[in-house]
Order: structure tokens, then C-alpha cells, then sequence
């Protein structure tokens, strides 16, 4: 399920096998990776392609930027207007309003917020994308 004003770039995986769901005014940077299932690693008699595979859904919330070349994994949750670095490996969970990045993901800092700003009104909309963009190339770049 993708929410509305949602922006997705070139070569985006969906390798989805149960759910995933992205809400509103989300930014997916290309060759981002959505994996919501792992394959089985047990010696059984199975081959490895026949084995089963575990299975969680992916929910990304509101006004969320996942930079370029992340792998989000099954299970994950990631919080209204967070921030995901470019070449992110998110295995966990991220709370709202953080900036997480790294291999494993990991929290940089608290996204800050403007004092006279809304990201639910459509005129500071622009606004908050601009704050998206400083906020991710002052921290990763």
C-alpha cells in the first residue's frame, strides 16, 4: 500500500512476499531495497531456494525520506518524519522525527523541528522538504 505525494526513484525493489506499506509525502531514493521475508538457514534436506521464509511487514510513516541505496528489512517500522542516510542498512526499528544512517542503521541525532511550521499544511510543505535535504547532506556528507 503507498500513501499519496509519495516519490519513489529509479530501480526501487519491492521484494515483498507478505506487506509493506508507505504513507503520505514519502521520498524512496533510488535502488532503495524492501526485503519483508528472510530465507531459512537450516542444514535440512531442503535446498536452500525450497526452504521456508520468515516473513514480517514493512511500515514506513508519513513524510519519511530514505536516501539512496538502502536495504529496509522485514519487520521494520520507521516513524512520521524520519531520516534514513543514503547506503542505510535499517534492521530495526526507527522512532518519528529521527535521523538514522550506517551499516547497521543507526541514530545520528533528532530531526529538529521548525517553531512556526507544519508539515501538515501545504504551504510549509516545501518547506520541510528543503530542511530534509540540509538536514541529510550537513549529516552524512
Amino acid at each position: 500500500m503507498i500513501g499519496n505525494g509519495v516519490f519513489i526513484g529509479r530501480n526501487v525493489e519491492f521484494n515483498v512476499q507478505g506487506r509493506i506499506e508507505i504513507g503520505d509525502d514519502c521520498g524512496i531514493g533510488s535502488n532503495v531495497i524492501f526485503a519483508d521475508h528472510n530465507h531459512s538457514d537450516s542444514m535440512g534436506s531442503k535446498r536452500m531456494r525450497d526452504q521456508e521464509t520468515e516473513t514480517a511487514p514493512i511500515r514506513i510513516g508519513k513524510n519519511v525520506l530514505v536516501g539512496g541505496n538502502s536495504v529496509v528489512l522485514k519487520g521494520v517500522q520507521i516513524g512520521d518524519g524520519a531520516v534514513i542516510g543514503v547506503g542505510s542498512v535499517v534492521t530495526k526499528s526507527v522512532p518519528s522525527n529521527e535521523i538514522w544512517g550506517g551499516v547497521p542503521a543507526r541514530k545520528i541525532m533528532d530531526r529538529p523541528q521548525p517553531s512556526n511550521a507544519s508539515p501538515e499544511d501545504p504551504e510549509d510543505r516545501e518547506s520541510f522538504r528543503d530542511k530534509k535535504r540540509e538536514l541529510v547532506r550537513a549529516t552524512l556528507f
